[in-house]
């Protein structure tokens, strides 16, 4: 028997167009899709706060920072158990601003014992108590230095 292909040639595979231009696409993408998250996470991460470097690194100052601030949030007594240990280390470094107030506030009432119709000690009770939050105190401690003193002016 004769090959009667054997003068013929097979006809070529036609390939499609499309197929290289869809996975070329494909590849686009995705780059342009991996650049895009590597944009986004530059930028995140220039917006970071210090804070998070700083306790990140275990700085002590970044901690003290960390707590003053999470300390006026409702939920902060919430997370006490956990940080419970990290808290009473820094206590003394966290809460010395209104441990001072409160020291001043002492010593002010003390000299306002002596000296009650004294405008200026009046005035500085109205501004600790304002800085503490005590508004009702602050505002009580107020109306009596602008009784002595009509002039005493009330921070906005």
């Amino acid at each position: 028997m004769a090959k009667k292909s054997a003068g013929k040639k097979k006809s070529p595979v036609k390939k499609n167009p499309a197929v290289p231009f869809f996975w070329n696409s494909l590849l686009v993408m995705a780059y342009g899709v991996l650049l895009l998250l590597l944009i986004v996470n530059i930028y995140a991460s220039t917006q970071m706060p210090d804070i998070f470097y700083g306790l990140n690194n275990k700085d002590p100052q970044a901690v003290v920072d960390f707590f003053k601030r999470v300390s006026k949030a409702p939920q902060f007594t919430q997370l006490f158990p956990e940080i419970k240990h990290t808290l009473l280390k820094h206590r003394k470094d966290i809460y010395k601003e209104s441990d001072e107030r409160r020291e001043q506030i002492a010593s002010l009432e003390k000299i306002l014992e002596i000296n009650p119709q004294s405008r200026d000690v009046l005035y500085s009770l109205y501004l600790l108590h304002e800085s503490n939050g005590n508004t009702a105190t602050a505002l009580h401690y107020w109306e009596q230095a602008q009784l002595i003193d009509p002039q005493v002016k009330k921070i906005p």
